[in-house]
């Protein structure tokens, strides 16, 4: 658990919120989203000693980074982000 991806399935069955949470031996990973018409509010924890790759959505832009791609990286603590959809 040094390293994770996080790969969220957002659209999956139409969830317009989602939860979760996955423990780890460095505490627990969380990620929580809610959908709004074209873009995504995204926050999750990472914890210490553990980084993480978020793999978005084909199309997908993060407001206010910069970062168009499909994979962003990020370190331990809370993120959060605002994606657009394309």
């Amino acid at each position: 658990y040094k390293t994770v991806t996080i790969t969220p399935m957002i659209g999956f069955l139409d969830l317009s919120e989602v939860s979760g949470r996955v423990p780890t031996p460095n505490g627990p990973i969380e990620m929580m989203w809610t959908v709004n018409s074209s873009s995504v509010e995204i926050t999750f924890v990472v914890p210490e000693g553990t980084t993480a790759t978020l793999q978005l959505p084909s199309g997908a832009t993060v407001s206010g980074r910069g970062i168009r791609g499909d994979r962003f990286n990020v370190s331990c603590g809370t993120t959060r982000l605002n994606i657009h959809l394309e």
